[in-house]
């Protein structure tokens, strides 16, 4: 419908009121062949943005219009009370997968009870969930800027064109986000194993929610999806159901991640499918619970206690943790499975709890340090102390207490320059940002340039319990002695194993810690040994090693 034809519009976009009229709005959004659904529209409060970004653009008629096409992706406020550049910084979940973080925040975030400003409190949490069981915001899927949905056979026929008539097999993973696109752990193991599976002559199909969240899929309405074929992108989305059943026979089933995915239909997709192998990844713990990262109220290691326990109900997970759990066992029943953990610190933590996995996994690291050489200690003269923070600037990484442990070195004259190596600026003036966007077909980037900017130590302060971590390894293979807590998994494990560990009990011992840059000199000044990471192990080296 042309402009000029709309339906007037003369009353005010309303803020979180009561009297708030769905219909109406909706039937404006319409008139404008806008796809945002009225409840998320209603809560840009327009008088504030037009004040705060739009003097300067008086042709402008709608601001909240102007939030959702672009006003988000240069980091406005579309209210007083949402910081959006504060929720990207703390969700890297939400930053990697490129969604507007103030949609994500109302249709998941609240739910989540995720933080939405440095000053949040529980007030407007509380009428948002309210709001929640009268309207359909539970229910809405993020439908913006979504590629257009595919019939059963039209996406069959995609997939197909994609294959490759000489390979001898078919493999099917299933994943939580684009990992062509999205910068981490579990989408380096991907991109690397399709690779690994393309040298097998095997075609490698990886299914991923065309709406990431880290969480399951509703169950209604029906979740869609999206898929890569040998490393190419089909750019429609298409329900699951019926889609396995169409291939004649598939050799493996791999499943990296749950999130985004309805482990029901996942369910009876294989079990009506020609399947030989059924492979499970324990990259995270959301076989245990919604929160992958099994720490309690996303503070501190939790070890997986029974889903009835005072634990799990003073939790901000814990009410949603027993539907999670039930939900995904039915997956894990559909299948025998066989469980691959990267490290035996996840082997362990992953059957040491209440919530037990039908089998015993076994462990394949993803991967080893090689070493050749050793730094020179020349690197060490007539300058500071190089410490630099790896990844992305959230919580559950470390970014808080790195922050703080910065403004420590500063209180007391420490003679320590900080770095930060990562895809996000963190714009802090006190840290010298690198830019570090490491892929699949850039593995070994980060230790390169840690190397190139002489880095002596990184700081890795998980508050979980990582179960293998690549930063880590990365960051020994350039020879930095790593910086952590006794609760951060495998990173103290690998760091303990190499001789390159600075291990503290909990954030007040670092702070306390008078002698932490002598002991890091100490250790530097041994000259610590260098060489590279090789990536190993994917689910090819374990199906190789089962049929040897």
């Amino acid at each position: 419908m042309s402009k000029n034809s709309q339906a007037p519009w003369n009353g005010q976009l309303p803020h979180l009121r009561a009297e708030f009229d769905a219909e109406a709005l909706q039937q404006y959004l319409n008139n404008l062949g806008c796809t945002i659904p009225a409840e998320l529209f209603a809560q840009v409060d327009s008088k504030f943005y037009r004040e705060k970004y739009l003097q300067d653009l008086p042709k402008i008629d709608d601001p909240a219009l102007y939030f959702f096409q672009v006003g988000w992706t240069l980091g406005h406020q579309p209210n007083q009370w949402f910081d959006t550049d504060f929720y990207l910084h703390e969700y890297g979940d939400v930053r990697e997968a490129e969604v507007n973080p103030f949609e994500h925040f109302l249709l998941d975030g609240y739910r989540e009870k995720r933080l939405y400003s440095e000053g949040s409190n529980s007030s407007l949490l509380r009428r948002l969930k309210v709001r929640s069981e009268i309207d359909p915001l539970n229910n809405s899927l993020r439908i913006t800027n979504q590629p257009p949905i595919a019939s059963l056979d039209q996406i069959y026929r995609e997939i197909s064109q994609r294959l490759t008539t000489e390979t001898v097999s078919t493999v099917v993973a299933f994943g939580h986000d684009n990992y062509l696109r999205q910068i981490g752990g579990i989408q380096l193991v991907a991109g690397i194993e399709q690779q690994k599976f393309a040298e097998l002559n095997t075609n490698y199909i990886y299914i991923f929610p065309s709406h990431p969240r880290l969480t399951l899929a509703p169950e209604h309405p029906t979740p869609t999806f999206q898929a890569i074929v040998n490393g190419q992108i089909i750019p429609l989305r298409f329900p699951l159901s019926g889609l396995l059943q169409k291939f004649e026979s598939i050799d493996s089933v791999i499943i990296h991640s749950i999130f985004g995915h309805e482990p029901t239909v996942v369910a009876q997709e294989i079990a009506a499918s020609d399947i030989t192998h059924f492979i499970w990844w324990i990259h995270d713990y959301s076989i245990h619970c919604e929160n992958h990262l099994l720490a309690h109220n996303n503070s501190r290691p939790c070890n997986d206690p029974p889903i009835d326990s005072q634990m799990c109900h003073v939790c901000v997970h814990g009410s949603r943790r027993h539907d999670h759990v039930t939900r995904t066992q039915k997956l894990l029943l559909a299948a025998p499975w066989q469980f691959i953990a990267p490290s035996e610190t996840a082997r362990l933590n992953s059957v040491s709890g209440s919530t037990k996995l039908p089998s015993i996994p076994e462990v394949v690291a993803h991967g080893e340090v090689l070493f050749d050489g050793q730094r020179d200690l020349s690197e060490l003269q007539n300058r500071k102390l190089r410490i630099a923070f790896v990844g992305q600037p959230v919580q559950h990484k470390g970014w808080k207490v790195f922050q703080q442990f910065v403004e420590f070195s500063v209180m007391r004259n420490l003679k320590i320059d900080f770095f930060h190596f990562g895809s996000v600026e963190s714009k802090k003036k006190s840290i010298v940002f690198v830019d570090l966007s490491q892929t699949s077909k850039s593995i070994g980037l980060t230790t390169s340039l840690l190397r190139q900017n002489q880095i002596d130590a990184v700081f890795i302060w998980s508050i979980h319990q990582e179960t293998f971590n690549l930063v880590t390894y990365e960051s020994i293979a350039a020879g930095c002695i790593v910086i952590t807590s006794k609760e951060s998994g495998n990173i103290q494990a690998a760091a303990q194993k190499f001789g390159s560990a600075l291990i503290y009990g909990n954030e007040s011992e670092l702070f306390e810690d008078d002698q932490v840059l002598n002991r890091i000199s100490q250790m530097a000044s041994r000259g610590m040994p260098t060489g590279k990471f090789v990536f190993t192990g994917t689910t090819t080296a374990f199906l190789q090693g089962q049929s040897a």
